[in-house]
C-alpha cells in the first residue's frame, strides 16, 4: 500500500491512541468531521492505519453486498478483513492496520472491526447499545436495531450523550465504565469523548407503562451476548471475551427497562 501521506489524525478512542494516516486531503477532512471530539494531540505509542482511498467500483461485487465482515486470520497475529467498499489487515503484533476503502463509513467500519479485538487487551468490549450521562451517572442502553436505544437519547435531551448506536466498556481502576465513541446511529451525531462509571445496564423495551424488571445475571448475560459486537471466530478469545462479559454482568445492575415514548421513563430509573 502507498503510504505517502496526506495528513493523519491522532484519535483517543476509549483511552486508546491511535493514528490514522491518508494518502488524499479531501478523505481526510471529510473523516476528521466525523471524528472531531476524539482528536487529539500527536501521540508517539500509537495503533497506525493506512488508508488508502480507491474508487468504489474497484473493489470486487462480492464484496460490495456483504451482510457482516469477512474476517481470515493469515499468520499468528495479522487479519485480512473484507466488507463493503473496504479491504484490508490488521497486524496485532505491531499494531499497523492498511485499508483501502471508497468512503468515510469504510473507515468507521474498519475503526470498530480493529477496536472489538484490540480491546479485550485493554479489558473491553463494544456492543450495540446507546449510553448517556445524567445527573452525574452513566447508563447504557444495549439492544439491536429497533429496540428502543436512539429513542431513548432522543427523550432525553438534558444529558451528555456518549453513543446512540454503539458504546464502549471498559474496566478501568476495577470499575466498569462506558467511554463515548464516534461511531454512531441515526442521530448522525458522534459521541462527546469522555466516562463514566457505569451505574446501570438497562435493556430497552417498548411498552405502554414505565417499569424495570431486575434481571439475574445469566438472564442478562443470554441478553448482552447478542448485542456484543465480534466478528472473529477464535475459540480462546471468544472465551476470553465471555469471561469478561460475564463479569460485567455481574458487577453491574442489569434490568430491562419497560418505556412509553416519553422522558418520565426517567423517574423508575432514577428513583
Amino acid at each position: 500500500m502507498n503510504r505517502l501521506n496526506a495528513g493523519k489524525l491522532s484519535l483517543i478512542i476509549g483511552e486508546v491512541p491511535l493514528t490514522v494516516h491518508f494518502d488524499n486531503l479531501d478523505f481526510l477532512v471529510e473523516n476528521r468531521d466525523r471524528l472531531m471530539n476524539f482528536i487529539t494531540a500527536e501521540h508517539d505509542d500509537s495503533i497506525n492505519i493506512y488508508v488508502e482511498l480507491v474508487p468504489y467500483s474497484e473493489f470486487k461485487s462480492a464484496l460490495n453486498d456483504l451482510d457482516s465482515p469477512i474476517i481470515t486470520k493469515t499468520s499468528k497475529h495479522v487479519y485480512q478483513i473484507l466488507w463493503n467498499g473496504l479491504e484490508g489487515e490488521f497486524s496485532m503484533e505491531e499494531m499497523v492496520g492498511k485499508l483501502k476503502c471508497s468512503h468515510h463509513v469504510g473507515v468507521n467500519s474498519f475503526l470498530r472491526i480493529i477496536f472489538s479485538l484490540v480491546l479485550l487487551e485493554d479489558k473491553g468490549f463494544i456492543t450495540h447499545a446507546s449510553s448517556l450521562i445524567r445527573n452525574g451517572k452513566g447508563y447504557i442502553f444495549p439492544g439491536k436495531s429497533g429496540a428502543g436505544k436512539t429513542t431513548i437519547t432522543r427523550l432525553t435531551e438534558d444529558s451528555i450523550l456518549l453513543s446512540d448506536e454503539v458504546s464502549l466498556v471498559k474496566k478501568s481502576n476495577n470499575q466498569f465504565k462506558v467511554f463515548g465513541t464516534p461511531f454512531w446511529g441515526e442521530l448522525a451525531i458522534g459521541g462527546i469523548n469522555t466516562s463514566i462509571n457505569l451505574d446501570k445496564v438497562l435493556f430497552p423495551i417498548q411498552d405502554g407503562n414505565n417499569y424495570l424488571k431486575e434481571l439475574k445475571p445469566l438472564q442478562a448475560l443470554e441478553n448482552l451476548l447478542p448485542n456484543v459486537i465480534f466478528y472473529y471466530n477464535d475459540n480462546e478469545l471468544e472465551k476470553e471475551l465471555f469471561e469478561l462479559c460475564n463479569e460485567f454482568v455481574n458487577s453491574i445492575p442489569q434490568y430491562e427497562l419497560h418505556f412509553k415514548m416519553e422522558p418520565t421513563f426517567w423517574r423508575c430509573i432514577e428513583c
